[in-house]
């Protein structure tokens, strides 16, 4: 009867530790406009909308967790007799901090085809799982969001700058 009592009080005492366990989540989640981005290439190239970025760091506790850098988001891009949007595919995503390249991520793209409307195209993307921290990257400052994009062989990129960092406990 004592172990049972005992086991009681051990079970009580995990399940109000695991239920006092703190929660934050502040949403401090960016969408910029089209003025934050440049655009640069080889070739003509209309203006990139970021309809939604987000961008955090998993902090959950846990025996296999390992802190990383998670991103996802939607962009959109105008129809155009520059170029043809349905050959225009999403194909790397590099992070900066302070001019230096910290991540290089290949993107998973929820269906890379699709149009948003008959005048802009849609890629949905993310990361597939975190990408573990590097020494000298600072998830207090802001980064740098450099999108690459492949036209037929023709390199196009985007930039957002001075994205936040969330952090998820």
């Amino acid at each position: 009867m004592k172990k049972k009592i005992i086991a009681l009080i051990y079970l009580l005492a995990l399940i109000t530790a695991c239920s006092a366990s703190k929660f934050e989540y502040k949403d401090n989640s960016t969408s910029p406009s089209e003025n934050t981005g440049t655009v640069s290439g080889s070739g003509s190239f209309d203006i990139v909308s970021v309809d939604k970025f987000y961008c955090w760091i998993n902090l959950m506790p846990g025996p296999e967790q390992v802190p990383g850098l998670n991103i996802s988001g939607s962009l959109s891009m105008p129809l155009s007799e520059k170029y043809d949007i349905e050959e225009i595919k999403l194909n790397l995503i590099k992070i900066y901090q302070n001019g230096h390249p910290y991540f290089i991520l290949k993107p998973l793209i929820r269906d890379n085809k699709r149009i948003k409307s008959e005048y802009n195209k849609e890629f949905i993307f993310s990361t597939v799982a975190g990408s573990k921290l590097v020494p000298g990257f600072n998830s207090d400052e802001s980064i740098t969001v450099e999108f690459i994009f492949d036209n037929d062989g023709e390199t196009i990129t985007y930039k957002i700058y001075d994205q936040l960092i969330e952090k998820a406990y």
